[in-house]
């Protein structure tokens, strides 16, 4: 096995056995082996448990970041476009296995809530996430008087809890596809009312 495949494979066991426990519940020999490789190999990999931890971390906003709007041209949208069609572009909605990943992450770091790094993973991609991508369209749209006042604080918190509980459900066989969760945001969005 190669060097990238396996540390491909730690990874991957890394992912499911922090998520399905949590990150002190779970000790480097598991994760060796459940991989089938020897717990003094996987430190060939990944110096330690927190390394590993950065690296699931680091994942998570690669992925993030190439999926990321372009928040100059939505702007540029709100302007001409419906609101809820521009709202609906910020949908951070990956494929299959990547958001199987990005949801496991996001149940890794939320199970920590005295581990500094994840408590500003958490903050970061899931409570101040829509303060950067929906809150500044929602403000522009209000000034351009093209939807009615609302409070957004409470739709950006409503939006981080209807995330993590997305990702917590798809930890679970009850899983949200990418149509469900298209219809659930729609129906978010459509409390957002439109001037006529």
């Amino acid at each position: 096995m190669s060097q990238i495949a396996t540390q491909e494979k730690i990874f991957h066991a890394a992912l499911q056995l922090l998520s399905d426990s949590s990150y002190l519940q779970v000790p480097m020999r598991d994760i060796a082996g459940a991989v089938g490789i020897n717990v003094s190999s996987i430190y060939n990999h990944y110096p330690s448990k927190e390394a590993l931890l950065e690296a699931l971390y680091a994942y998570y906003d690669k992925q993030q970041r190439a999926a990321q709007p372009d928040m100059a041209e939505l702007l540029l949208l709100a302007e001409t476009q419906p609101p809820h069609t521009v709202l609906m572009r910020v949908d951070y909605r990956y494929g299959p296995e990547v958001q199987e990943n990005m949801d496991r992450i996001l149940l890794i770091a939320a199970q920590q809530p005295s581990h500094p790094r994840s408590i500003r993973f958490v903050k970061e991609h899931l409570l101040d996430l829509p303060y950067k991508t929906i809150a500044p369209l929602l403000e522009r749209m209000i000034e351009l008087g093209r939807i009615e006042p609302l409070d957004i604080g409470a739709f950006c918190s409503l939006l981080s809890f209807l995330s993590f509980g997305t990702a917590t459900l798809n930890n679970t066989s009850c899983r949200i596809g990418s149509d469900q969760w298209s219809t659930i945001l729609r129906m978010l969005f459509s409390l957002v009312v439109c001037k006529l």
